[in-house]
């Protein structure tokens, strides 16, 4: 494929078009809820030796309660895994044990839940979801700001998974999982989805991503601890890591 392939293929994306059941697609207002919490988590690969791999992985929550903004950030926990893909399973268990810890009437997620419970919601920032090769969320919005314009509403997809326009004029609707009374926890969360910066998303979720984010500058001075505390040589821990990338000019 060249070029003009690559860009034909994506405008052929950005012009598709598809219809759904009108019926699906349910109108909300805005309520506030007593309290709402917002979990993320974060991880950053510091070392790599092609047979295991060392992880940092860190949870923190913002709760919104009141009009009050609480925030808590962990340290970065050190995972060690023999697959890249297990660290996704741990940082998910680890978000989910937080939020049993939690006290709040919705508990928002990044992401989408292990397990789903009444006042679990997941909210992901991005959507593997498709229809052929076009995005489905893309095409559920395209029809349903034709349907309901400058509307909040939110369409099923299945049993637990949800596409939900959170304001009006939200240039992006978001890919939901939630049990339950649905329609109240789209009115609860919408209360959220005002501020400027990220209309349409909830900005206690917007918080608790930049809070739990884990800086290169950490990465590196932690990475460094593990290094001066092995008691092993500079030869031996760089052919435990070597990369011959780095090696060739």
């Amino acid at each position: 494929m060249d070029l003009e392939e690559a860009a034909k293929f994506i405008e052929k994306i950005a012009k598709s078009k598809e219809s759904f059941d009108a019926s699906g697609f349910t109108e909300f207002g805005v309520e506030v809820a007593e309290s709402i919490a917002a979990i993320d988590g974060s991880s950053m690969k510091i070392l790599d030796a092609g047979n295991f791999f060392v992880f940092l992985v860190r949870t923190g929550y913002v709760i919104v309660k009141g009009g009050e903004i609480k925030k808590k950030v962990f340290e970065p926990s050190i995972e060690i895994v023999e697959e890249e893909s297990k660290i996704d399973e741990i940082r998910e268990a680890m978000e989910m044990e937080l939020a049993g810890k939690l006290n709040a009437e919705l508990i928002l997620i990044d992401g989408v839940p292990k397990e789903l419970k009444d006042n679990v919601v997941g909210i992901s920032k991005k959507s593997g979801l498709k229809h052929g090769s076009v995005p489905l969320l893309y095409l559920i919005k395209k029809y349903g700001d034709t349907l309901l314009p400058a509307k909040r509403w939110f369409y099923r997809i299945n049993e637990t998974t949800y596409a939900a326009k959170f304001h009006p004029y939200a240039r992006f609707a978001f890919r939901v999982d939630a049990i339950g009374e649905v329609k109240e926890k789209m009115e609860k969360i919408a209360s959220l989805c005002n501020e400027i910066g990220n209309i349409g998303y909830p900005y206690p979720l917007a918080i608790a991503h930049r809070i739990v984010e884990i800086k290169k500058e950490e990465a590196d001075y932690i990475k460094n601890r593990i290094k001066e505390n092995a008691r092993i040589s500079d030869e031996e821990w760089e052919n435990i890591f070597y990369d011959y990338h780095e090696y060739m000019v």
